[in-house]
């Protein structure tokens, strides 16, 4: 900077950002040298916990050897880029890349814990199906096995007084009144099977409790764990 007929070489530095243990370490520097009168006047501030006492220190024990005006700032450059900074900001760096893959560990955990819920829940909702199913066979069974009760005896009787131990008439003339027995027999037969059909087709009939939609047809449980894992 020109002054006149005094040039004078001006320098302003520090650093604001550096923490450690949550104690800041920050320091400034303002250094204006006059090449005229050959005289270096500055002004630093620091924290306790900075290198600037370190370098105040450093300039006391050289002041003798040299009077360069560029002194001070060589120092606290020398103290930034020494062997013990470097190795703080390698350990810092260190546990920085520690702390992403551990978090990276925990979000990929939570996640996989997240579908497992989510698969465990869809097992439980088809365990449920499967069971509903089961129990809708198991109607369908009682079913034929009451009809084949129902019918059972009086086949076993036709068959048995079907047979040639048995003659109640005399002669081998067909009984004029045996239409009688199919006019009854085939009706009544198609009557029931078709009855059997119309309730069998309503019961596999999906109700609307049994829709596979997402959310219908489950439990209070299940649709309060399923809210938990959208939010998540």
């Amino acid at each position: 900077m020109l002054d006149g007929n005094d040039p004078h070489l001006q320098i302003i530095c520090g650093k604001h950002d550096m923490r450690k243990q949550d104690k800041t370490r920050g320091w400034q520097l303002v250094l204006s040298y006059s090449f005229k009168r050959r005289q270096v006047t500055a002004f630093v501030k620091g924290t306790p916990t900075s290198i600037i006492s370190d370098s105040i220190d450093d300039l006391e024990n050289r002041a003798n050897e040299a009077s360069h005006p560029l002194l001070f700032p060589v120092i606290i450059l020398s103290h930034l880029i020494s062997m013990k900074t470097e190795l703080d900001q390698r350990e810092s760096r260190t546990l920085i890349r520690r702390l992403e893959q551990a978090i990276s560990v925990s979000f990929i955990t939570a996640e996989i814990a997240q579908d497992d819920s989510k698969l465990n829940l869809k097992i439980a909702g088809d365990q449920r199906q499967l069971s509903n199913d089961s129990k809708s066979d198991s109607k369908a069974m009682k079913a034929l096995s009451l009809l084949g009760a129902t019918f059972l005896p009086g086949t076993f009787l036709a068959s048995i007084f079907s047979m040639t131990f048995f003659d109640f008439q005399e002669g081998s003339s067909l009984s004029p009144k045996i239409w009688i027995y199919f006019a009854f027999t085939i009706p009544l037969t198609v009557l029931v099977v078709l009855g059997w059909f119309l309730w069998e087709h309503n019961r596999k009939q999906p109700k609307e409790s049994d829709l596979p939609t997402f959310g219908i047809g489950r439990t209070a449980t299940e649709l309060t764990i399923l809210s938990e894992l959208r939010q998540a």
